[in-house]
């Protein structure tokens, strides 16, 4: 094994006195290629008296596609730290520079340049939400209805989106459905809307009872799996019916959010 790489030391000074090659990334990546071993590669960049490395982010990429060993990329790092040719068996580190820090000689060591000021992490695109909800009907005395809701959301960037709302509740003998849409706003897992449509008592025979209705309140969702969250919420509800009702209504149920959308400036 001291004889293959006293051999290999040979054969690069040979070529570096008579072609003045510099041993380069493509010469280390070959040598990888060919299956020597790392500790002859290492050695040979250490003991190179020319050479020419980069190892700025795109070289890093194409080392790492071409399976080049760490070590051997840090011994790379080392001979643009120390410059001179070093002995056998040293064990001098590379200045590494923190994760994010600047050169080392003229090349960058993290692969991964930083996000673009004022970047915006990553928010799903849409939601879809179905689930349970109670009104608590304001009529001369408060009534409880039971029923279901669903909402779907479009996101235009992490804090603004665009909901539009349809639930329906029953009680006394009574349907109340209610259809709104209007912006929502995201900090985090909580949310608040500010939703406007319209609320409809239908009777029999098609004959029915409609008004205007807003609805402003917000929730909170808690992840539970891939894509999935839990969402508890609490609205009120302004209808006006001769005179105006102050309900409210409470609730939870699953949300489902995809189509997410990768970071970048805003």
């Amino acid at each position: 094994m001291r004889s293959l790489r006293i051999l290999l030391l040979f054969f690069v000074s040979i070529l570096t006195a008579l072609g003045d090659e510099r041993l380069t990334n493509e010469t280390v990546i070959h040598m990888v290629q060919a299956g020597v071993g790392v500790d002859l590669i290492v050695q040979t960049i250490r003991a190179a008296d020319t050479f020419q490395f980069g190892l700025l982010p795109g070289d890093l990429i194409a080392l790492g596609q071409a399976h080049v060993p760490e070590a051997v990329v840090k011994a790379m790092a080392q001979r643009l730290n120390h410059p001179s040719p070093q002995p056998e068996g040293a064990t001098v580190e590379p200045a590494l520079p923190a994760q994010g820090a600047g050169p080392v000689g003229s090349a960058f060591i993290n692969p991964e340049p930083p996000l673009p000021l004022h970047a915006e992490p990553g928010f799903s695109r849409a939601e879809v939400f179905g689930g349970y909800t109670y009104l608590s009907v304001d009529a001369i005395r408060r009534f409880g209805f039971n029923g279901w809701q669903t909402a779907s959301i479009i996101n235009v960037n992490r804090w603004v989106g665009v909901e539009g709302n349809f639930s329906g509740t029953y009680g006394l003998k009574t349907e109340d459905y209610l259809l709104v849409g209007g912006p929502r706003f995201t900090f985090r897992q909580f949310f608040a809307h500010a939703l406007v449509g319209a609320n409809g008592l239908p009777m029999s025979r098609g004959i029915g009872l409609y008004s205007v209705a807003a609805v402003f309140g917000g929730g909170m969702q808690v992840p539970v799996g891939h894509g999935f969250a839990v969402q508890p919420f609490a609205d009120y509800v302004f209808t006006h019916y001769v005179v105006a009702q102050n309900n409210i209504r409470v609730g939870g149920g699953v949300v489902y959010r995809f189509g997410r959308a990768g970071a970048g400036p805003r």
